[in-house]
């Protein structure tokens, strides 16, 4: 997410909501494959999930998983644990295109609930 003005728009976003429901208050957060993950992010959320394809056909899928790993921790069954660790990025190849690069920079994150896909 980019905001002018504002350095890290999902800790932002992140922020203001967590300043609404409090400390206490589970909040899950589904992400973009691609998305940038800072330590003030994984801070202030429960549970993060990618979407698994690209294109994203699993919006809803992820949403449901979200929905269920939601309902768990508000009944006490689980209890997430975070780990972030920022890696650096890798060359990436891509298909040739005339006049553009054929390399790029690219990046991954791994946001899969260690309890496994809800059921």
């Amino acid at each position: 997410m980019v905001i002018e003005g504002i350095s890290d728009g999902e800790a932002e976003y992140l922020r203001r909501v967590r300043e609404i429901v409090g400390p206490d208050m589970p909040i899950v957060m589904e992400l973009d494959l691609h998305a940038n993950i800072s330590p003030e992010s994984v801070d202030m959320v429960d549970v993060m999930i990618g979407y698994d394809t690209y294109p994203h056909v699993d919006v809803y899928d992820r949403a449901i998983e979200l929905t269920h790993l939601l309902k768990r921790i508000v009944d006490g069954e689980i209890k997430p644990a975070h780990a972030f660790r920022q890696i650096r990025s890798w060359p990436t190849f891509r298909p040739s295109i005339p006049g553009r690069p054929r390399w790029s920079s690219g990046s991954i994150s791994v946001t899969r609930s260690k309890h496994g896909p809800a059921s």
